[in-house]
């Protein structure tokens, strides 16, 4: 049961800090590279506790490690699905479809038998119980079903990822922070406002456009723009003559 639910939190938990972290790799370009390192490496951490650390698990580690490394990346494409959707905040429904539905559904800490009737049907569906019942055959059936239950994990793993493709056709994922850059956001928002009321009134949607304020600092006023320059004279100082006899009037020879 633990390590199975070591597969999980790793799964998971790899989507949910990377992407709120470092919003640089939620695409799946640069995600799946990053998830197919991570999951071999805490496979192997999550079976070197359980076998020769603790000595919970007696044998079997190639079967486990391997076991874990398509468990992990299936578990990781169902939370990027709800990471797409609602964000950080992706924590509550992949918890509590895989904790608190999966844990008494997994036969592990209870038998399915001892559980009401709707944890047992959710047996066969949730990848939790995919996981505890994979270490199961692995440690005590010689893996004799081991096979259908890894196709249960990778089911919901390949409708994940079809499901993150389709999400990120109709709204790419961001790759930078909101915070911090609220008047960047204040300002798109406006522009939107803008293009909408353009649109409305039948008027070109660039009329409304707002230069993007590039810097977190706006001056409040503007520098004038400087002058051509030149050598001071006698003269500066003095008010220019403005009407036509200006040009009858002889300069004044400069003092330096």
């Amino acid at each position: 049961m633990y390590v199975a639910m070591g597969w999980v939190l790793a799964g998971f938990m790899v989507v949910i800090v990377a992407a709120n972290a470092n919003p640089w790799t939620r695409p799946l370009k640069r995600m799946i590279p990053i998830i197919l390192i991570y999951a071999p490496f805490m496979s192997l951490v999550v079976a070197l506790i359980a076998g020769p650390i603790t000595g919970a698990v007696d044998g079997h580690f190639a079967a486990l490690w391997g076991a874990g490394i398509v468990a992990i990346p299936c578990i990781s494409m169902f939370a990027m699905v709800f990471e797409r959707l609602i964000g950080m905040f992706a924590i509550i429904p992949v918890i509590g479809t895989l904790m608190f539905a999966g844990v008494p559904a997994s036969n592990g800490a209870l038998s399915e038998y001892m559980v009401p009737s709707f944890f047992a049907t959710l047996h066969d569906f949730l990848p939790v119980a995919a996981s505890v019942e994979t270490i199961r055959s692995i440690l005590y059936f010689d893996g004799n079903v081991v096979a259908e239950h890894l196709q249960v994990l990778g089911l919901w793993g390949l409708v994940s990822l079809a499901l993150v493709f389709l999400i990120d056709g109709i709204k790419p994922p961001r790759t930078e922070h909101d915070f911090g850059n609220l008047h960047l956001e204040r300002e798109r928002e406006r522009n939107k406002e803008g293009r909408h009321r353009a649109l409305e009134s039948g008027q070109h949607p660039g009329e409304w456009e707002s230069e993007t304020v590039q810097g977190s600092i706006v001056e409040d006023e503007a520098t004038p723009e400087p002058g051509p320059s030149h050598a001071p004279t006698a003269g500066d100082g003095l008010k220019r003559p403005t009407s036509e006899a200006a040009d009858e009037q002889e300069r004044i020879p400069s003092t330096v």
